[in-house]
């Protein structure tokens, strides 16, 4: 059965099958909440229109016209109004009854004033007339007298002072930033500035304004906005997200082609360079109404749906992408950096505590779990670690990692990206896992340190590695430091060739290849070996050791030291762009070194 939210919005839009009017009407028949449903999205579409156009007005017109109008920021009686009617308009009819009450004894207040002043004697008005007439005479013949003319007097100029145009009222502030370049009333602006009605363009960075009513947007530059009240702004270009608490019920974020009312939610919303809109509900549920077909009603959309709506007004179903959109301002300008490439996934860890789960960044909203022998560290305190990552994961003994529930995204061994900041400790020799997708028999990929040790070769140094489990081991030239931070990454093309990157920059390689190698026999390196696609498997992952394989072993190759910033992309990072991420950590470590500083 197609989804009954679905189902009832092609009803508003004329738009079911025969097949489908009866499905609706079977799923109408179910339950009573059901019905209770559909009753609601009837109310909410058919009065959602006449609450936007109040809105507007009430840009033109004073706000004690729209008395008996529904108060956009009361949206929430919408959703049961079918059950407070009866109240309601019995509370109505008691204060319009008050209301006339009121007028009527306000008339017979005027009409008392306007009698008593048509019965006041006028004497001592009659008296200063003819005084005032006297002296006028008496000025006449003076002149005629002495046989000149009064010079006539200009009447005594009264400066007006000219009423001060009141300045627009401030409906929001600038709350967080970072890396932002933010221009508004043509001027530039930064944190904890106070926002007038008119026109803010955000030129880069990430920011969070602040609407006195109550919701937060969060702003990816470059973009453009046009704010108009404490509870309505206008998308013109980019990317944004509306956090809308209770109280801000009915917050509008509108374009050029919709608009989209909160009904207590979460979303993104983008205007692409085309002029199409599209919307993502993160969570809740957001009302749309299109602005170019008036004959068409508003459709609610709930957690999970997205909607595009073209320059014609015409709306369609688009996927949903919950990773499109930055939700907060980052921490950092790695973390910014890292969220604008799009990743599918992002672990800051932070928060990495054994035993408390949390949730992962990105398109996947993977729950994440610590296990015993992993910690947070708290990198600010002075002299714990060198300059990198303020927070981190540590990683000591004999640790289970990091479990990731599974899912099948993670699965890919070709056409994807790992990356990682790393500070190594000493440990045993043999391989260190950062980041693991490990399956049995012989699938599965997995990043980390080796020693050279491991490999027989002359020196012992740590080298980045890259394994397709089964098919091929490939190992960095670059000695990776111990107790110092490092930024890894690896991209593995999908014809299967890996590439390597240490802080930013590529790295030589060396690659062994186990397909046709004899059994028991050494498999020699090389320069140029083949490195075939490896085998995907069901998305088991975890950090800092191999998650447990589908034969039920787990090989004991743990991480030692701390894991900061692992994040996984379903597409090749350009040299370029892992070259930026590296470079964006430049100010992060600054900042680190300038607190750890402060505090001694």
């Amino acid at each position: 059965m197609r989804d009954p939210s679905e189902l009832i919005a092609a009803y508003f839009d004329d738009g079911l099958t025969p097949a489908e009017v009866i499905e609706l009407r079977e799923w109408l028949e179910e339950s009573p909440h059901h019905l209770r449903q559909f009753i609601r999205d009837s109310v909410v579409h058919s009065r959602l229109r006449d609450v936007l156009i109040q809105q507007d007005m009430r840009g033109l017109v004073r706000d004690e016209f729209f008395g008996d109008t529904v108060d956009p920021r009361r949206i929430a009686s919408l959703l049961d109004e079918e059950e407070m009617a009866a109240a309601r308009r019995a509370r109505e009819q008691e204060e319009r009854a008050e209301r006339q009450a009121l007028a009527a004894a306000r008339l017979h207040e005027q009409l008392d004033r306007k009698l008593m002043r048509i019965e006041e004697p006028r004497t001592s008005n009659a008296l200063v007339y003819a005084t005032l007439a006297a002296a006028a005479i008496m000025l006449v013949m003076l002149g005629r007298f002495t046989g000149q003319r009064p010079e006539p007097k200009a009447a005594p100029q009264i400066a007006k002072e000219q009423p001060v145009p009141a300045a627009p009222p401030l409906i929001a502030e600038i709350t967080k930033i970072l890396d932002a370049k933010i221009l508004a009333e043509n001027r530039p602006i930064d944190l904890g500035g106070k926002l007038r009605p008119g026109p803010l363009f955000v030129e880069r960075g990430a920011v969070e304004v602040s609407f006195a009513a109550g919701a937060k947007i969060v702003i990816e530059g470059p973009a453009r906005l046009e704010l108009v009240s404490p509870e309505r702004a206008r998308l013109i270009s980019g990317r944004v997200v509306a956090h809308v608490p209770p109280q801000a019920l009915g917050f509008t974020l509108r374009s050029d082609t919709a608009s989209f009312v909160d009904l207590g939610t979460e979303f993104g919303l983008e205007v692409d360079n085309t002029g199409v809109t599209s919307i993502h509900v993160l969570d809740g549920e957001v009302a749309l109404v299109s602005d170019k077909k008036n004959d068409i009603p508003s459709r609610t959309l709930q957690r999970g749906r997205a909607n595009s709506v073209a320059a014609d007004g015409a709306v369609r179903d688009v996927p949903f992408d919950e990773g499109r959109f930055i939700r907060h301002v980052p921490e950092s300008a790695y973390e910014l950096a890292v969220l604008k490439s799009r990743p599918l996934a992002y672990w800051r860890l932070e928060q990495a505590s054994a035993g408390a789960p949390w949730t992962s960044e990105g398109r996947l909203a993977l729950s994440t779990v610590a296990n015993a022998g992993v910690a947070a560290a708290d990198n600010l305190e002075a002299g714990r670690t060198p300059a990198g990552p303020s927070r981190a994961a540590t990683f000591t003994g004999n640790h289970d990692g990091i479990d990731i529930t599974a899912n099948a995204a993670l699965g890919l061994v070709s056409k994807c990206t790992f990356e990682a900041w790393v500070l190594p400790t000493e440990g045993p020799t043999g391989p260190r896992r950062i980041y693991s997708t490990f399956d049995r028999p012989r699938s599965g990929i997995a990043i980390g340190l080796v020693n050279g040790a491991w490999y027989n070769f002359p020196n012992d140094d740590l080298k980045v590695h890259l394994t397709a489990y089964g098919v091929y081991d490939v190992m960095g030239t670059e000695t990776v430091a111990l107790h110092r931070w490092t930024h890894l990454a690896a991209t593995v093309e999908a014809d299967g060739q890996p590439t390597l990157y240490v802080n930013g920059a590529l790295t030589a390689r060396q690659v062994r290849s186990f397909v046709g190698a004899e059994p028991d026999k050494p498999v020699a390196w090389s320069a140029d070996g083949p490195t075939p696609v490896g085998r995907t498997t069901s998305g088991v992952a975890r950090i800092g050791r191999n998650p447990v394989g589908s034969d039920g072993h787990i090989s004991p190759e743990r991480w030692q030291g701390q894991i900061s910033h692992v994040a996984v992309y379903d597409r090749v990072l350009s040299a370029k762009e892992l070259r930026q991420h590296f470079e964006a950590t430049k100010s992060a470590e600054i900042a680190t070194s300038a607190a750890a500083q402060e505090s001694n």
